[in-house]
């Protein structure tokens, strides 16, 4: 039985600058072309879901999955942070398109939404820019709009 990974695409900006906004602007684009699609994103601080309830206290002896009537949460310790990779293959392996946000470090197709500070570190896999990014470091990438981004994943799969 041959597995199929999804077709990865990030979405890369400093903090606060719409990267979350554009996120649901293109899974609803992309759902329009039929397309299972989930998102992923990497925190570089602690996650405190639940603090304080039943759930987080388990959760941090096993895991533990909490159920509610909109919403699932799956809280499991971990000793260190686990590759993307392994995630998606645990959790998304029947999507079609996997959203990324952050994972700075792995290399797949990422398009850069705003203008980042001259201190900022540009993530592996930069493939296009909005209009919105108009450094001379980074003039030699295309712009895309988000038609864009969604021509290249649609085509992507085929």
């Amino acid at each position: 039985m041959e597995t199929t990974l999804p077709i990865l695409f990030r979405i890369a900006g400093p903090s606060n600058s719409g990267k979350t906004a554009w996120l649901m602007t293109l899974i609803r684009r992309l759902q329009e072309h039929n397309l299972n699609v989930a998102t992923i994103k990497h925190s570089h601080h602690k996650l405190d879901v639940v603090s304080g309830k039943d759930g987080h206290t388990l959760g941090a002896l096993a895991p533990n999955l909490t159920v509610g009537q909109d919403r699932m949460i799956l809280d499991e310790p971990i000793q260190s942070p686990p590759c993307l990779f392994q995630l998606i293959e645990r959790f998304y392996s029947g999507m079609d398109v996997v959203l990324v946000e952050s994972w700075r470090d792995e290399c797949i197709p990422t398009i850069l939404i705003a203008e980042p500070p001259p201190s900022w570190v540009e993530p592996n896999g930069l493939v296009a820019r909005t209009t919105n990014v108009v450094t001379t470091r980074l003039e030699h990438l295309p712009v895309w709009g988000l038609g864009d981004v969604v021509n290249w994943i649609v085509h992507s799969g085929t």
